[in-house]
């Protein structure tokens, strides 16, 4: 029996919602404390090239570029997804991924990037600006060095990245603010939130819990925990600048009991891809590969999506798995929105799944999952 269909369309891809990309996880210019990529498993890592001058750089001839290209041919031959996600590392020290982006986003309803924020510059703001559907998902803690203390290391760094965030507003990006709740802005995210009302109905904030390793040496003491109730008492102060009322209830409720009990439906609507042409079945959870892009025959990768034994441990009614008990990010939204805990208004109000194919195929894999039970 397989543990979940995925739809396939009239030339008999895989649709899914996300292509989450992931472009040389270990290469980044900041060093947060609480960073995952020491935790990456040895069937990604073996598969890394050695030259890392070649595969920072997407131009002809280089390692980088022959790896990508070959992917997302084979990728596009087995797949048909309506957001890709791209990510590091830190995706900007990649010389050239902008061009990349621009040979593949029109084949999504949105290309979104995730960073840091250092190197969204000027220059790369301009150059974004010619991709019609792109998005930004900026990783930052706080507005201050004291906030954002797990992220960077200097005041300079935080003007930078404060900096580039106000000049990519002003750009017209639809731009989300993913914010780790650690020990150093739980206890006054509120703060963070007056910060950024000056951005009123230009962002959205994605507040969400540690997981991995770092959780036992950076999770915020309960008077911290306590004090982030603040942000549910004052909702509607803040409400234009953050995701629905029920995902901030669920992030406090996991904050607070230090378990997850929200069901998981992610791998039903998503893959990551990593550029040396790895398949995970979760993005958030490296527990298994479901072959490789580059170097697996087409047959052999379908064989294993939605079918793999890696998925009737993922889509339990409960997490069973103890990096799914303490998992909670800005993905969470899907899954809120399958459970029925947020609207389909709710969720297009949300930028990154207001696209057409986005909603339809959210609205499919919600009424197919209430149809199996």
């Amino acid at each position: 029996m397989n543990p979940w269909n995925f739809n396939r369309n009239l030339e008999d891809k895989i649709e899914i919602v996300f292509n989450d990309l992931v472009v040389e996880p270990g290469f980044c210019n900041l060093s947060c404390k609480y960073c995952l990529s020491n935790q990456m498993p040895t069937w990604l890592l073996e598969d890394q090239p050695n030259s890392i001058t070649k595969k920072l750089i997407y131009s002809e001839e280089t390692e980088l570029k022959h790896q990508l290209d070959s992917m997302f041919k084979n990728y596009n031959n087995i797949f048909d997804a309506s957001i890709l996600r791209i990510s590091g590392g830190e995706i900007f020290l990649v010389k050239g991924i902008i061009d990349f982006l621009k040979a593949h986003h029109e084949n999504f309803d949105v290309v979104q990037i995730v960073t840091n924020g250092l190197l969204l510059n000027e220059e790369n703001i301009k150059k974004l600006k010619e991709i019609t559907n792109c998005h930004l998902h900026i990783s930052l803690d706080g507005h201050t060095t004291g906030l954002n203390n797990n992220r960077v290391k200097s005041h300079y760094q935080q003007e930078t990245i404060l900096k580039n965030l106000e000049n990519s507003v002003k750009a017209g990006f639809p731009i989300e603010i993913g914010a780790v709740l650690s020990n150093t802005n739980t206890r006054n995210f509120t703060e963070f939130l007056d910060y950024l009302l000056k951005y009123n109905n230009q962002i959205i904030v994605f507040p969400f819990p540690l997981r991995g390793e770092a959780k036992e040496r950076f999770h915020p003491d309960r008077e911290s925990i306590l004090e982030f109730s603040k942000v549910i008492e004052n909702y509607s102060k803040y409400q234009n600048i953050l995701l629905p009322f029920s995902y901030i209830e669920e992030v406090y409720k996991i904050l607070k009991e230090d378990k997850r009990q929200l069901r998981c439906h992610i791998p039903k609507t998503m893959l990551q891809f990593f550029n040396d042409g790895n398949i995970s079945p979760c993005p958030n959870g490296w527990a298994s590969s479901l072959g490789n892009l580059i170097k697996d025959d087409s047959s052999e990768i379908k064989s294993k999506i939605g079918r793999d034994k890696i998925y009737s441990l993922f889509l339990q009614s409960r997490p069973r798995l103890s990096f799914c008990k303490e998992c909670f990010t800005s993905l969470d939204i899907i899954n809120l929105y399958i459970e029925g805990k947020i609207s389909e208004e709710e969720l297009a109000s949300i930028p990154l799944y207001s696209g057409p194919r986005t909603q339809a195929r959210l609205k499919y894999i919600k009424n197919k999952t209430y149809e199996s039970l």
